[in-house]
């Protein structure tokens, strides 16, 4: 089988390549936070949380396999451990948050994180007319934007 080819210059994959496997981490991060809220808050105390926390969760599991299906693409390798995870991420380690409103925070603000990473790779991808990488991007960016909107009306609401 011949290989896929991609024209992207090294110089722009290295830039790429860095920018996607810290969107991977963070992404990774925020799962992993998300989730572990969604086990956190009572479903008696507050459904309307614990449903939109497995949605969210489940949403991101969806995005970090196809962020890394887009790096290979790119034939950029794909790997995950803790040690490189806590090294690449951005995200600011939160072992527990004791309150509804403390986990809507923290999620929101981890979401606005993601959303720098994905739109400092939106202008690496259009500055380079990688259209591929553009359309993952600009929708990362549309459901991201999308769950900060969620989450800030969860909040209002719980007030």
């Amino acid at each position: 089988m011949a290989d896929i080819l991609i024209a992207i210059n090294e110089k722009t994959k290295t830039e790429l390549s860095t920018k996607l496997k810290q969107l991977l981490q963070d992404s990774y991060a925020l799962y992993i936070q998300t989730h572990n809220y969604f086990w956190n808050v009572s479903r008696l105390q507050n459904p309307v949380l614990h449903m939109m926390f497995e949605y969210q969760y489940t949403e991101l599991a969806t995005a970090i396999g196809n962020i890394a299906k887009h790096m290979r693409e790119l034939d950029i390798p794909v790997s995950w451990t803790y040690k490189t995870d806590s090294m690449l991420t951005s995200m600011n380690p939160v072992e527990n948050a004791s309150t509804p409103f403390e986990m809507i925070n923290l999620l929101t603000q981890g979401h606005e994180q993601v959303l720098n990473i994905l739109r400092s790779i939106l202008k690496i991808a259009k500055k380079n007319n990688y259209y591929t990488t553009i359309s993952l991007i600009s929708y990362r960016i549309r459901i991201h934007e999308k769950m900060i909107w969620v989450l800030k009306g969860a909040h209002i609401k719980a007030l």
